[in-house]
């Protein structure tokens, strides 16, 4: 599959020392701890202009829905990084990976353009600079990486599938939108303003794991906790459970599960 510009898209205090030799300051422990943290994460939401082509002909080829970016932070220019892209699968081919089922009406598929930008595992070797112009410049072949389908076994309700197979459902209801696998659950819920999503652990309303609107997508730092809750839902049996395998899948299933909510609403196009 061809790459994709991301030109075409539309996304929605300086310290001075003292003089005074004899003054130091120290950082305290909890200080020394939010240093450490990583920075938030932006991911800009960006639409494809309107297709020109009639409706009666767009599903004879894959229709490009949306583009999730990353807002690069690795040097003093602010870069919108593609990284994955939404597709509405074409007629012809509804069997876009070997272990989800095939797609129907209604379902998209997402692929990757590049490694999330903040997980050293997708830039061991590279500098910054590096990464950044690999991101632009480098041919990098579209990997299936997850769908939303109908859930077999329920017409009425949605999978979110990643590539190997493991699914996560989809339900909604009393305007929240739920994905669960087992008994882990996660939730989708409109903030006071009603303008944005805050998604968080069912069984701990005061976990935040993400928030989005139209668009943009924002995630922080996890905890061992909510790596631990969601472990089993993001790795395969035969997956491994590295740090940053885990936040990748965690990051993937946070965005895919928000494409869901965002076609929900009505955001995008799904029909």
């Amino acid at each position: 599959m061809q790459s994709t510009s991301s030109s075409i898209y539309s996304s929605g205090s300086s310290t001075h020392s003292s003089n005074n030799s004899s003054t130091t300051t120290s950082s305290t422990p909890s200080q020394q701890q939010q240093q450490q943290q990583p920075p938030k994460q932006t991911f800009p939401i960006a639409y494809p202009p309107p297709l020109k082509a009639p409706t009666c002909f767009r599903r004879f080829t894959p229709n490009l829905l949306l583009q999730i970016q990353q807002l690069s932070t690795t040097s003093n220019k602010r870069r919108h990084i593609p990284i994955l892209e939404v597709w509405q699968p074409s007629i012809f081919n509804t069997r876009v990976a070997k272990k989800v089922p095939k797609l129907g009406s209604g379902d998209v598929y997402v692929t990757q353009c590049e490694g999330f930008l903040h997980l050293r595992s997708n830039s061991e070797g590279q500098t910054d600079r590096e990464r950044e112009v690999n991101a632009d410049d480098k041919e990098v072949e579209r990997r299936v990486i997850g769908v939303v389908a109908r859930n077999a076994q329920d017409e009425g309700k949605r999978m979110v599938y990643f590539e190997d197979g493991v699914g996560w459902e989809a339900s909604s209801g009393d305007g929240v939108y739920r994905v669960s696998f087992q008994d882990r659950v996660l939730e989708w819920e409109k903030d006071v303003q009603g303008e944005r999503f805050v998604l968080r652990i069912a069984d701990s309303r005061r976990v935040k794991v993400a928030r989005m609107s139209r668009t943009s997508v924002e995630m922080g730092s996890w905890g061992r906790r909510v790596r631990e809750y969601l472990k089993d839902g993001l790795i395969s049996e035969y997956g491994a459970e590295t740090k940053e395998e885990l936040d990748g899948r965690l990051c993937t299933l946070v965005l895919i599960s928000g494409v869901w909510v965002a076609g929900q609403e009505g955001w995008i196009n799904t029909s």
